[in-house]
């Protein structure tokens, strides 16, 4: 493996992710408005609770579990 070589499959291989790159971002992506995105199973989110009752202006900042809290938060 001689330095031309190696210069060589770098060359390469650094054009091939650049194509790659290039195909991802010129290709348009149609959804039609049947389709729906799934969120991540587990997250960490804060959110602030604005409907009247006990938990109004609370802040929860913590893990959720599909769409859930999820543990202690702060």
């Amino acid at each position: 493996s001689t330095p031309a070589l190696k210069t060589e499959w770098l060359i390469a291989l650094n054009s091939a992710v650049s194509k790659v790159l290039a195909d991802q971002k010129s290709t348009p992506r149609k959804h039609s408005s049947g389709d729906r995105y799934t969120p991540p199973l587990i997250r960490h989110a804060k959110h602030t609770f604005v409907k009247p009752g006990l938990y109004k202006d609370a802040v929860y900042d913590g893990t959720w579990l599909s769409g859930k809290i999820h543990g202690i938060g702060t």
